[in-house]
């Protein structure tokens, strides 16, 4: 009786760093999501506000250009 009850002790703290070693897992894997869409945000040009407002003033260049 006296094993199991040292057994369960020990299973105890081993979930317990477990638990832990799974909280940190899940911080850094959240961390590489949002690292990645970082990157592909600005492998893409940017965000989509500022695409657009680069396209739009390289149009206005483009219509004055053709206007003179």
């Amino acid at each position: 009786m006296y094993d199991e009850l040292q057994d369960c002790r020990a299973n105890q703290a081993e979930t317990t760093i477990l638990r832990q070693d799974l909280a940190d897992e899940k911080n850094r894997s959240a961390a590489l999501s949002r690292e990645r869409d970082a990157s592909l945000t600005a492998a893409h040009g940017g965000t989509i506000l500022a695409r657009l407002k680069r396209t739009a003033k390289w149009f206005a260049i483009g219509i004055a250009t053709g206007a003179a």
